[in-house]
Order: C-alpha cells, then structure tokens, then sequence
C-alpha cells in the first residue's frame, strides 16, 4: 500500500528539516510514538539505525529503521521493518516563498505473512486508517514546527 500527502509550513526550510530530524521531538507529531531512538551509527546519518516503539490501540510492537538516503535540507528516506510489513518512508523539502516549505510525505508499506491476508480482506480500511495517521502526522507536523519557530524567531 502506497500513500502520500503534500503540506504547506510556515517556516524556512532548514528549520522544518532540522525538526524533522530531530529524535527527541518526533513522539511530539508522529502519532503512537511512544519511543523513539537511535541504535547505531552516525546521527542523521546513511546507514544510521533506529528503534521505534508505538502503540496501537493497546498492542505495542516495534519498528526498526534506516537511513537510505539523505540530502540536506532537500530529502530523507528511511526503510523499515516490524513484524506486519516492511515499507519505505520519504520526505521531500522544497522552499516556497520567504519562510514556506512545502512538504511531501511518502510511505509505502508491503504488508507479510498473515497482515498480507488480512490486508486484502480489509483493504479500504487499512487504506483509511493509514490516510487517517498520515494526515494526523501532518497537521501535528505542522503545528509543532510553526509553534517553534514563531517562538524562537516571532
């Protein structure tokens, strides 16, 4: 399953990279999340390690990631692991006008074993929950990012 959502951010886009990148505060806007950090290698990093942990509903489960590329205020993309599927998560920064970024997010998740199954049984109700979780992600993205910057630059 592939999904992706554009978004609009009032502030420059080495500061909307700078908090996208930062490990202490992504369990500020990534729904779930409750922990989050780095395993091994180099902060920020290609070939740098983390481990997520997130909360579903009361099921926690855990998610192990890498950096695959990584562009300076431009691009990141990380592959990912845990025991539903293995997916790729990418961001994509362009400058607009003055202090905007635009923002593209773009996961893609190959559900195995069993969530393959049930992931063709309910389709269009992964889809939307996935829809669902992406636009949250988003507009808490956006809130925390703008909250920052306004109260760091006003």
């Amino acid at each position: 399953m592939k999904i992706s959502k554009t978004t609009i951010i009032d502030a420059p886009v080495s500061f909307v990279f700078q908090i996208l990148l930062d490990v202490d505060l992504a369990p500020k806007w990534v729904p779930m999340l409750s922990s989050y950090g780095r395993v091994s290698g180099a902060p920020n990093s290609v070939g740098s390690t983390y481990r997520s942990e997130f909360d579903y509903e009361g099921y926690t489960f855990e998610q192990m990631s890498e950096i695959n590329a990584i562009t300076s205020n431009q691009f990141i993309r990380w592959s990912y692991n845990t025991k539903f599927c293995d997916g790729v998560v990418e961001y994509s920064l362009s400058p607009i006008s003055g202090a905007q970024t635009e923002i593209e997010h773009f996961s893609e998740c190959r559900y195995k074993g069993l969530s393959k199954i049930l992931m063709w049984i309910a389709k269009s109700k992964f889809r939307r929950k996935s829809e669902t979780i992406m636009n949250e992600t988003h507009m808490n993205f956006k809130r925390l990012v703008e909250e920052l910057y306004s109260s760091e630059f006003g």
